[in-house]
């Protein structure tokens, strides 16, 4: 049983004054609480990818490289998803014969690729997002709710969340898929798995009509008893079907509460800040095991445990081994569960792609510490409300690799006290905090982020179909003009969709900036193409003119030539002229001396001499 942000704070057992969740604290009476519990990331998809794969999401790819030390989940236009490498708790249970259901939300991919079904789970009803919304079904259509591979409505659409009264249903429909297939199981006899990833504790809030206004909480608390019912009528149908005794039911959060949403979140209890964060309010769970008849009632374990401590342990309970060509980070916490007992181990804090901090015993050492931007925090978003600690509660990534922080939380829960460097005690502990730092980056390989790009056509026309309208075009016209961009939140714009805050808001800011930055570019290659043709034509031109000229001056040399050709034989015409000018009047007979110079008017002079006259006169 996996529940969205909710606190380590949010139950009677834990502290939670009200003590209004009646039927988890009854569980935990009956079974072992675990107040040393962690998520394996301060955010939603990351957290639950390392569930179910039993590795940090450094390594399973669920993390953004966009940005140093910043959260990313997997909204409707994600790209990418759990990896196909990934070899998922359900599969390995599936090979083992077991029948695998999951109800509510899934958090590991939006495409159909990465959907449950396609990773070991035999049947489905949820959803592969939160209940984010409403949308506009024109740019963006509501999330889709899927019945196993067919969807079978929208939030909002066929499935209603009144974002004003909070009113829905939703809740009912989860617990009641849950007594259906536990039903189904115990008449088989075959062995299930269930995981029951209810969201009603996320923004926006959601419970069902008999149970709106009945908490002294508000909204949260309402959402918080109707799952406290939803977990009692899941405990007497395993009871009333006899199969209790065969059943491990594992109770826990998937991050911390989101204290960001004032009374819209739940409580960390003691602890530093919330969701988000790698302070304790950010990552440690509420969590009980309760399994009749195996572990004893009322335990409390002191077990530094982690969510992906479930992958090996349901391994081991069904009689197989993790995969082992690959590192997986989860423990065996068999003999945690069965004799109490403790297994010293390092935990490691991730925020992205930055290790932030890490746990040995009772110390924790803070290589690196960040809130969120101040940015966010002036615009009234607080992952640390009335929080606020010198040095260690910073709105900037602060890099304290070369002296760590350290705090021992176990009398320091809320890591308000800072042991100093120079204390006998901090020079005992910091270094082999920093030892069990060396050997696991030793050992280290960061899988392919998944968590970097979104594109908006990967919600595809299918995901715009409903099960009540038909396709609209202008969905198909929207769709198709898209681009691809990088997706992970810079200073939070909102933690997830909806939320008030938080910088792992998918596409978020920094899908505006890379299209700003994109049309600008397009801008500048425009203009180099102006400048490109216009340097084309003005060299053209300039070519032309020197053709032109070179044409003229090839003209005039040629006519200049012919000239002088003209000028020759005009000059050997005349010598032939006067020597024909010389026999023809030596024949003139009678005719005076000026014959042959008056020409044409000379003609009675002799005929040879008055033809050549002629001739001159005509050249």
């Amino acid at each position: 049983m996996l529940m969205d942000d909710m606190g380590w704070g949010d139950l009677g057992v834990f502290g939670e004054p009200n003590r209004e969740t009646v039927n988890l604290d009854q569980l935990a009476k009956e079974g072992m609480i675990f107040p040393s519990f962690y998520s394996a990331n301060p955010l939603c998809s990351p957290s639950r990818a390392a569930l179910l794969s039993g590795r940090l999401p450094i390594r399973n790819g669920f993390y953004t490289s966009n940005d140093h030390a910043r959260n990313a989940y997997t909204p409707q236009e994600i790209m990418g998803g759990i990896p196909d490498y990934e070899i998922l708790l359900p599969e390995i249970l599936k090979e083992a014969g077991y029948r695998n259901k999951i109800i509510g939300k899934w958090h590991l991919g939006q495409q159909r690729q990465y959907h449950p079904l396609k990773h070991g789970f035999h049947e489905w009803f949820g959803s592969p997002n939160c209940h984010f919304g409403p949308y506009d079904n024109k740019v963006t259509p509501n999330i889709p709710v899927y019945k196993d591979a067919e969807m079978a409505g929208r939030f909002f659409q066929d499935f209603l969340i009144d974002t004003q009264s909070g009113e829905s249903n939703l809740t009912q429909l989860y617990i009641q898929e849950a007594l259906t297939f536990l039903e189904a199981q115990a008449s088989s006899g075959a062995p299930f798995f269930l995981y029951w990833a209810v969201d009603a504790t996320h923004e926006p809030l959601y419970a069902s009509k008999p149970f709106l206004g009945r908490s002294r909480r508000g909204m949260y608390g309402d959402a918080v008893m109707e799952l406290d019912y939803g977990v009692g009528k899941i405990i007497n149908k395993l009871l009333e079907l006899g199969v209790a005794e065969n059943t491990l039911v594992f109770f826990s959060s998937d991050n911390g509460a989101a204290t960001y949403a004032k009374t819209q979140g739940g409580s960390n209890g003691p602890f530093l800040c919330g969701k988000e964060t790698t302070f304790e309010g950010g990552m440690r769970e509420p969590t009980i095991a309760w399994w009749p008849s195996v572990i004893k009632p009322g335990q409390v374990s002191h077990q530094i445990g982690s969510l992906m401590d479930l992958y090996t342990t349901l391994l081991k309970l069904a009689g197989r081994q993790p995969p082992a060509d690959r590192v997986v980070d989860g423990i065996d916490l068999t003999e945690v569960l069965l004799k109490n007992t403790e297994v010293e181990r390092p935990l490691f804090y991730y925020r992205g792609n930055e290790l932030m901090a890490v746990r040995l015993g009772d110390y924790k050492a803070h290589l690196w510490t960040w809130t969120n931007s101040l940015q966010e925090f002036n615009k009234g978003i607080d992952f640390c409300p009335g929080e606020n600690i010198e040095n260690v509660t910073t709105h900037a990534q602060v890099n304290n690799t070369m002296q760590p922080l350290l705090f021992h939380i176990g009398r320091d829960p809320g890591e308000k006290y800072v042991i100093r460097p120079n204390t006998m005690e901090y020079k005992q502990n910091i270094g082999l905090l920093m030892a069990a730092v060396q050997e696991h980056r030793k050992h280290l390989v960061p899988g392919i982020p998944q968590l970097n790009m979104c594109d908006r056509a990967v919600m595809g026309v299918r995901n715009w179909v409903s099960v009540t309208k038909p396709l609209q075009p202008t969905h198909k016209s929207v769709l198709g003009h898209t681009s691809r961009v990088t997706c992970d939140g810079v200073d939070g714009g909102g933690g997830d969709v909806g939320d008030d805050g938080g910088d792992g808001d998918g596409c978020g800011v920094i899908v505006v900036m890379v299209v700003i930055v994109m049309e600008v570019v397009m801008l500048v290659l425009k203009v180099m193409a102006m400048v490109i043709v216009v340097m084309v034509v003005i060299v053209m031109e300039v070519v032309i003119v020197v053709l032109k000229v070179m044409a003229m001056v090839i003209g005039v040399v040629v006519i200049v030539m012919m000239g002088k050709m003209v000028m020759v034989v005009k000059g050997a015409m005349v010598v032939v002229m006067e020597v024909v000018r010389g026999h023809s009047c030596g024949d003139g007979g009678n005719v005076g001396v000026g014959a042959c110079d008056d020409g044409y008017a000379s003609g009675n002079g002799g005929d040879g001499g008055g033809y050549l006259s002629w001739l001159w006169w005509w050249w």
